[in-house]
């Protein structure tokens, strides 16, 4: 009763840690790559997460992207709020990432 209860307690304190904390890139880039593949390579994906997390976007504005809670239409990625440096970081990784998603394999 007592390990279950202590493992219980471990595994609450680590979800909650995880909800305030700063997604790590991995984060950023798997919700990345599964919601907006289409439109970016993998490599422009990692650029884009390691970038956010470099950044000064805030972590509630990340954890929203990495909770997938961004739009994605068929040509452009827009993230929660209206944060100037996420769409600069956009832009300069696919910019620089001149290999179409379909042609990226």
């Amino acid at each position: 009763m007592k390990k279950s209860l202590t493992v219980a307690a471990v595994a609450l304190l680590a979800t909650t840690a995880a909800c305030g904390s700063r997604p790590s890139a991995d984060e950023l880039a798997d919700a990345l790559q599964e919601q907006a593949g289409h439109l970016v390579t993998p490599e422009a994906t990692d650029c884009m997460a390691q970038a956010l997390v470099d950044s000064d976007v805030s972590d509630e504005t990340l954890r929203q992207i990495a909770d997938g809670d961004f739009y994605v239409s068929d040509s452009m990625i827009e993230f929660p709020g209206s944060d100037d440096d996420a769409y600069e970081i956009i832009r300069q990784c696919v910019t620089d990432d001149t290999t179409p998603a379909e042609n990226a394999e």
